[in-house]
């Protein structure tokens, strides 16, 4: 048996497929509640929640490699605009990353205490002295904040052994 957790951060856009290939209703990858085996692969969908493989590896075919397209541009913007570049999203990483005081990353947004540049926002007095005074494991929120420069900019494997290579992730059991 397999299985790998993938976590997909807030505004990603739809899934590019460039294989798919799974043992009928015993290979499963969901994505938004909807299980997707055989050769029905999820192309085009948007995730919005961590998407799911799991497999009984007793029948092994080709598998799958899923890709992520980008953040999703269906907010308005006024007319004519230039196109906007593609930055892909953000995932605070580690999630549920705390400082050495116990605030998050959305307390270090709320406040303006750093700048999505990985610089000290207005927020910030520099009496409290650095980012990195308040580390963790060496993890400070220059690192593991978006909203500080940081985190990770596309979907990540959470748990499990499937690859990843840059922005596409695969099945443990693809060429």
């Amino acid at each position: 048996d397999q299985s790998c957790v993938i976590s997909v951060p807030v505004g990603m856009g739809p899934i590019y497929v460039k294989a798919f290939d799974t043992e009928s209703d015993y290979d499963v990858l969901t994505v938004n509640g909807e299980s997707f085996h055989a050769q029905h692969s999820p192309e085009g969908i948007r995730p919005t929640t961590d998407i799911v493989w799991s497999s009984d590896s007793n029948i092994t075919d080709i598998g799958w490699k899923i890709c992520a397209e980008g953040v999703d541009p269906s907010l308005p913007t006024p007319s004519p605009a230039p196109t906007p570049p593609r930055v892909p999203p953000c995932t605070d990483s580690p999630q549920h990353w705390i400082d050495s005081d116990g605030l998050d990353c959305q307390a270090y947004d709320d406040d303006g205490w750093c700048t999505e540049q990985g610089d000290y926002g207005a927020g910030w007095s520099a009496a409290w002295g650095t980012f990195q005074d308040y580390a963790i494991d060496g993890i400070s929120a220059v690192t593991a904040c978006c909203s500080c420069g940081g985190g990770a900019r596309t979907w990540t494997v959470q748990s499990g052994p499937c690859p990843q290579d840059g922005t596409c992730i695969s099945s443990p059991n693809f060429p």
